[in-house]
């Protein structure tokens, strides 16, 4: 019953992380200049670009990973029994009800692939803001994001290990 809550958690995570990412990008949107300089390297080569294709970039992105995460995970219903990623394929087989449960389990593991997605674009948004802002001192925010990112990563991770193992 603990990998049902978890599996709730994660959901309402990738749901929450949709706003987040909202809030970040049109506020980081709104505040940047009309050029934006994103450092590519220690070296000093920079890539210059318009606001307008960060705006474009980053929601294409965003929209691209998420309709692949929701597509991937409810597609998955629709392998064949042979074609089922996971580890003691034969028993989640094996009945209809132990199917429909490893089907729902990947669904929720493909939504925490989305929360850490969702959240690495944020990171990325708050970044780029902090990169070209008046101010780039100050790295509260950014130490908050990379945290965030990295807990969301090391959730997901936990999270799938769990569900592999009660593959077994």
């Amino acid at each position: 019953m603990w990998l049902h809550q978890l599996f709730r958690l994660v959901k309402w995570l990738w749901a929450f992380s949709f706003l987040i990412f909202f809030i970040v990008f049109f506020w980081t949107y709104a505040s940047l200049g009309e050029t934006l300089r994103i450092p590519l390297d220690n070296k000093g080569n920079v890539l210059f670009l318009q606001r307008d294709y960060y705006y474009y970039y980053i929601s294409a992105l965003f929209l691209m990973s998420n309709i692949f995460v929701i597509i991937i995970g409810n597609l998955i219903a629709f392998f064949p029994d042979s074609l089922l990623p996971v580890p003691n394929r034969s028993y989640w087989i094996s009945t209809k009800q132990l199917r429909e449960e490893i089907n729902w389990r990947i669904k929720r593991v493909f939504s925490g692939i989305g929360l850490f997605m969702n959240l690495f674009l944020t990171w990325i948004c708050w970044w780029i803001f902090h990169v070209n802002s008046q101010n780039p001192s100050n790295f509260t925010g950014t130490t908050a994001a990379t945290f965030v990112t990295i807990a969301s990563g090391f959730i997901f991770i936990c999270d799938y290990r769990k569900t592999v193992k009660s593959a077994f």
